[in-house]
């Protein structure tokens, strides 16, 4: 794919090499990113909501699973995985 002024996209994103992707070596990564992200983020939402001044419930299973699909999507296309952030959600409280 070009893009104006004869610039390639294979330049600009370095996509993953999937050759490996459900081998025993690369599902123990995916198994540890998967299990402590989903425990940094429960434990992010109960923090959390233990500090809204609201007591507002927060649903772990919609937290989860968006965690869980913006993960895949970035794995998809290169990306670094991510998780939810008790600094960002506690100022986003204040």
């Amino acid at each position: 794919i070009v893009i104006s002024q004869n610039i390639e996209i294979n330049k600009i994103f370095v996509f993953p090499d999937f050759s490996r992707f459900l081998t025993w070596q690369s599902l123990d990564f995916i198994l540890a990113i998967v299990i402590f992200g989903s425990l940094e983020t429960i434990l992010n939402v109960k923090s959390i909501d233990a500090i809204d001044f609201f007591r507002r419930k927060t649903s772990i299973n919609r937290e989860l699973f968006a965690i869980g699909l913006g993960n895949v999507i970035c794995g998809f296309i290169g990306g670094l995985p991510m998780v939810s952030s008790l600094e960002d959600s506690s100022v986003n409280i204040n």
